[in-house]
Parts: C-alpha cells; structure tokens; sequence
C-alpha cells in the first residue's frame, strides 16, 4: 500500500498500485505521485530504470497502474517531513497501465 512503505523498507522490492495523483516530466527524470486508500507514495524513473519510457509518459492523472520497483531512501534535501511517508521513494522497474482515465464527454464540448 502506498501508505505503509517506511525508511526501513529502504532496499526491498515493492509493488504499488493506485491512481496516478501528479506527473512531473522533468526531461531524463519523471516523478509521479501514486494515491490510493492509505495515502500516497511518490516514485521516480529514468529510461535505464524502466521497463518502458514511453509508457510512463503516457501516464495522466487518474489512470490507475501498477508500479514494481526498490524502495530507496530520499536525498536528506527532499525529505518531506510533512508525511509519514516522506522517506522514501520507489524507483520505478517495471509499470503496468490498469486502466487509463477519460474524460466525460461532456468535459469535451465547449459551453456556448
């Protein structure tokens, strides 16, 4: 669960699975931030660490993945303090799409 992961999981293999909450694409570095009923866990990725780069840049907020990776300490700079979780990070393996989100039809038509 994307609430539970602790500094003393740092090392272990995890598999997560939620809705994406947040996408920041910074170049060669992507972060998404996962949510699901116990909080949520933000994970990172380069196009060496991935199963497929492409794939995580199709990632829009609400699709619902499923994330395997290492759970790594965070830099002590990037540490939220904020968050029971704020730790640790997971270093994004392998992601698998679940489902990807839509919008309603009616978020597609402009209002007149």
């Amino acid at each position: 669960m994307c609430g539970a992961l602790r500094a003393s999981d740092a090392g272990k293999k995890a598999v997560l699975m939620g809705w994406v909450n947040r996408r920041r694409d910074h170049g060669n570095l992507l972060f998404v931030d996962l949510r699901d009923r116990t909080g949520w866990r933000r994970w990172s990725s380069t196009p060496s660490t991935i199963d497929h780069p492409r794939k995580s840049r199709r990632l829009r907020n609400e699709y619902v993945i499923a994330v395997t990776g290492t759970v790594k300490l965070r830099d002590p700079n990037t540490i939220n303090r904020n968050m029971p979780t704020g730790e640790v990070e997971l270093v994004a393996e392998e992601l698998r799409i679940l489902n990807e989100s839509k919008l309603p039809r009616s978020c597609l038509q402009i209002p007149r």
